[in-house]
């Protein structure tokens, strides 16, 4: 029973979006976003002389490709409505020395780090203002002023960093934190301040843009963000020259009451924020209120309430707050608590059909309860009689014929006598009176094992039904499993930047660290198309990103259009192996069973268990025990633990004496730890550099006793150890020494063959030989060679 757990799916299927609603690409309208918010910038004035902020934006998009492009054009458009003479020409210089810096990056492809760009953007506001002090004179004041634009410009650097991620990364939008909202805010407070000037009939476009972002972060992010960015986009309004003191208390409390009332809908948060605006405008700047002010907040609101729930593109992610990621996060660990789950059920789902299939109750008694009730009868009373040879032998089937009918009496009357026998019967038996009692003894002996057996079966289906029941159950446990996951969002970050520098489309990143201390990673990225990135770009991308080796564990399987891939530490050690068997009788079943499993923590676990006897009713016994064991070890129960489970169904699986071996080795791939479960099995054998060692066991096989006795040794494992598990088939084919194995542990160094496979054909052929042709019992053999790998 071998256990191959891959599936894949051709990546070349047409691609498709499996969406409702207004898309469009993030190339797109990453492009368009950040030209429009680039022609903003370009329009500020911090006290009406510098603007820092146009530096401090473009040098946190360098090496940003199009972005970077499309953000120039547009800041320098900003400023040519807003800078003249000299100081126009200081931007200009500015903007040249940024994109010189930009395409020198992506020349030499770098992706400069936060420091290196608020080092870059500090540079060429320095350059450029020293330049503009030349033109002025070399006066001190203009000296001093491109000091501090240029320290301005760096710190704005790291502040606007943040938020640029969170306009052109989705997935970062979605992990924001308080300080990527406040970052987010700064920036469109920057927006807002280049908009200063520009009303639209009686609406001021800088108010108007305030309100449909205030009501956007309250109604996505409650109170707390809605209050956050109130207040900090009123700070930088003011900071930029709006000085309406009274605006910064009216948007911190705004923001705060509509949060406070998003779960009532978007009416009411509308509702809310323009009461509270109102009313703590008035009673702060009473000339705050006025015309202007109402149709500005108007027509925000109508763009708020106007807005597609399901609006894809980034911006409208990136206003999500912190507890939108721990949203996230929850519907993730949902995700794996739901698999988990799933297989635990399905466990015991299959232990209920164990249960359920095993046998039917009897009505009556069968042709061999009759036949074997006949034999009974005739060996208690016809034994010493002096006609036996006459009646069973002479006379066979007439004589078996009268017993038969003799049982159908039974059933009809329950006790018999002499004077129920049928005439052709007693004319020729000479002990009717002890053969009816005796029927009559017996058939009722019959009956109370039938009433047993069907008690037994009642009681096997109860059984069923409640693992059943238990299936059921666990799939309800969610809130009650300890996964172990920690999410690992600082990897995650390092795994987006990394995919982003080798310019691979991605929709999201998970890392965890399990409860072994490694990591797996899925990542969600767009078809390529038959290019194999997974083999070729992304498994070294995603090492790099972790600082350790990491593997796809199957091919890219699709999902509304995308390719999900999953990656697991790679171990230290890989293990091949090989298997040979040969049944007892030819051309029927073997009573032995196997599996290989790899699991994803890391372990390689062998099994073989042997059924007792041979043939088909061996072989259900030994599967049986190897397919729970399966589903329990995949289901992440502890393996002491299932094969106790396994033992205790095993005991109850069958009206008649049966049993099974079970020899499990477990492979630690990441320590080469070695761990071996003995129940009732032959010895195994471990190979290291020519000598051989075994791993014995005294215990009672499966389905005995009602504790299984299990028997646990370990061994550190090194290159090139080998590793035979065999049945009692095999161990037991020599009777030239004492210790059935012996001869085993003599062939082992002398194989001249390092395949696993050509290994395992060895030894079997040499069980045969030594059986002298004639084998005595199905024959299995398992071998496992491990490797060290070179990482």
């Amino acid at each position: 029973m071998e256990k191959t757990a891959v599936k894949s799916e051709l990546a070349a299927r047409p691609r498709s979006r499996d969406r409702t609603g207004l898309y469009v690409s993030k190339r797109e309208v990453s492009v368009i976003a950040i030209g429009i918010l680039a022609f903003f910038i370009g329009r500020v004035k911090v006290f009406e002389v510098v603007n820092p902020v146009i530096t401090g934006f473009l040098s946190s998009l360098i090496s940003a490709g199009p972005l970077f492009a499309a953000a120039a054009a547009l800041c320098s458009a900003g400023a040519l409505t807003r800078f003249t003479g000299a100081a126009l020409l200081k931007y200009a210089i500015c903007i040249v020395f940024l994109t010189a810096e930009h395409f020198v990056a992506l020349k030499k492809k770098i992706k400069l780090s936060l420091s290196a760009s608020a080092a870059a953007g500090g540079c060429a506001a320095l350059a450029s203002g020293v330049i503009y002090a030349a033109i002025n004179g070399f006066g001190l004041y203009f000296i001093a002023l491109a000091v501090v634009e240029a320290a301005l410009a760096f710190f704005l650097t790291v502040a606007l960093k943040r938020a640029v991620t969170a306009l052109t990364d989705a997935e970062a939008a979605k992990v924001m934190t308080n300080e990527d909202m406040m970052s987010v805010a700064a920036l469109f407070g920057a927006v807002m301040a280049g908009a200063a000037d520009i009303h639209i009939g009686g609406v001021s476009l800088r108010m108007f843009m305030a309100t449909a972002f205030a009501l956007t972060a309250a109604y996505r992010g409650g109170a707390a963000i809605g209050s956050a960015a109130g207040l900090s986009l009123a700070l930088v309004l003011y900071m930029l020259g709006f000085d309406r003191e009274g605006a910064i208390a009216a948007y911190g409390a705004a923001g705060l009451c509509a949060g406070m009332l998003k779960e009532k809908g978007r009416g009411f948060t509308v509702l809310a924020f323009a009461v509270s605006f109102l009313s703590i405008g008035y009673y702060m700047d009473r000339s705050f209120i006025k015309g202007e002010t109402l149709f500005s907040l108007g027509a925000g609101a109508v763009l708020f309430l106007l807005m597609p729930g399901r609006l894809y593109f980034n911006v409208n992610p990136a206003l999500s707050h912190a507890a939108n990621s721990a949203d996230d996060y929850i519907e993730r660990v949902k995700d794996v608590t739901a698999a988990r789950l799933a297989a635990f059920a399905n466990a015991f789902a299959n232990m209920s059909r164990t249960f359920g299939g095993l046998s039917e109750r009897k009505g009556g008694l069968t042709k061999n309860d009759i036949s074997k009730l006949i034999d009974d009868i005739a060996a208690q009373r016809c034994y010493d009689c002096v006609k036996r040879r006459y009646c069973w032998e002479e006379r066979f089937y007439e004589t078996f014929q009268s017993m038969f009918g003799l049982v159908g009496l039974c059933e009809k009357k329950g006790v018999i006598d002499a004077k129920d026998a049928p005439d052709t019967f007693s004319s020729v038996c000479v002990k009717v009176e002890e053969i009816m009692r005796t029927a009559s003894g017996l058939y009722g002996l019959g009956k109370v094992d039938m009433a047993w057996n069907n008690r037994v079966m009642e009681s096997r289906e109860l059984v069923s039904q409640q693992l059943a029941g238990v299936s059921e159950i666990m799939k309800s446990l969610s809130r009650e499993l300890d996964l172990h996951i920690n999410f690992k969002r600082d990897l995650e970050k390092a795994v987006k930047e990394e995919m982003d520098v080798a310019k691979i489309s991605f929709e999201s990143v998970v890392v965890i660290e399990n409860a072994d201390g490694q990591y797996e990673v899925t990542l969600i990225h767009e078809p390529s198309y038959g290019k194999k990135l997974c083999q070729r770009e992304i498994a070294p991308i995603v090492s790099r990103a972790l600082g350790r080796e990491m593997r796809a564990i199957a091919d890219c399987s699709r999902k509304n259009g995308f390719c999900s891939l999953q990656f697991i530490e790679e171990r230290k050690f890989r293990v091949t192996r090989g298997v040979a068997r040969l049944a007892k009788t030819p051309h029927e079943f073997s009573g032995d069973s196997y599996s290989f499993m790899e699991l994803k923590n890391g372990r390689y676990v062998m099994a073989l268990s042997d059924g007792m006897g041979t043939g088909e009713r061996a072989k259900e016994e030994s599967e049986a025990a190897i397919g729970l064991l399966e589903d329990f070890i995949e289901s992440g129960f502890d393996k002491e633990m299932a094969v106790k489970i396994i033992n205790s169904a095993l005991v109850l699986k069958s009206d008649r004496d049966s049993f099974s071996t079970l020899d499990i080795c477990s492979i630690d791939t990441s320590t080469g730890e070695a761990e071996f479960i003995k129940i009732g099995a032959a010895a195994t054998f471990l190979l290291r550099e020519g000598g051989v060692s075994a791993v014995k066991s005294t215990s009672l096989p499966l389905g005995i006793l009602d504790d299984a006795d299990v028997e646990i040794s370990r061994r550190a494992l090194k290159h090139d150890d080998l590793i035979v598990m065999a049945t009692d088939g095999v161990t037991e084919a020599s009777d030239e020494y004492v210790d059935k194995g012996e001869w085993i542990i003599r062939l082992l160094p002398k194989i001249n063959a390092a395949n696993p496979q050509e290994i395992a054909d060895i030894i079997l052929s040499e069980a045969e030989k030594k059986s002298g042709k004639r084998v005595k019992d199905d024959m299995t053999v398992l071998v496992a060679k491990i490797r060290k790998k070179r990482l």
